[in-house]
């Protein structure tokens, strides 16, 4: 189910050349979805004009053409039961330790606007290197769909990196 949708993703992504970073939005309709724009990434305000967007694949925000998509843990965090108010950590622990199993563990630390993640030892990948540079890699990407679900504010992915048997994602609240 996860490569499926993730592939069809990167086709999308691939069609349209895109090569910015989304942005996470809070559930509409019980899913969250992301914006990623067609040519640089947006600002704060953006973010949440973007929030409010038509969910259509091709929508302008803030006078930029962007995609709106739903990530693969769209429905992940759904189903997990990840909801509004749980910390960061428990909200990445439910959706990609307890219900996915796709990793050994998570640590999820918010300061300020600023969200980093650690997680040791995903067991879920797959290598679409559009998917990965604009959402990230898909134990990240269902991160960022869980800290949208908790936070309830748009949230920018920013970067990725790995090491051995860890990954390392920065996030920020717009």
């Amino acid at each position: 189910m996860l490569e499926g949708a993730s592939l069809n993703l990167e086709a999308l992504l691939e069609e349209f050349n895109v090569d910015e970073k989304a942005v996470y939005m809070p559930p509409r309709d019980d899913r969250v979805f992301a914006f990623i724009p067609l040519s640089s990434n947006p600002a704060s305000m953006e973010a949440e004009e973007a929030a409010k967007a038509p969910l259509r694949v091709l929508t302008s925000v803030g006078g930029k053409l962007g995609l709106m998509v739903f990530p693969p843990g769209s429905e992940v965090t759904k189903l997990a039961g990840v909801t509004l108010g749980l910390s960061v950590e428990e909200a990445v622990n439910l959706a990609l330790v307890e219900f996915l199993e796709g990793a050994d563990s998570v640590k999820a630390v918010k300061e300020g606007d600023k969200i980093t993640v650690e997680i040791v030892n995903p067991i879920i990948e797959i290598e679409l290197p559009r998917v990965k540079r604009s959402l990230g890699s898909l134990p990240v990407s269902l991160a960022g769909c869980a800290l949208a679900q908790s936070v309830g504010r748009p949230i920018v992915f920013s970067k990725e990196t790995a090491d051995g048997k860890k990954i390392k994602a920065e996030f920020e609240a717009a």
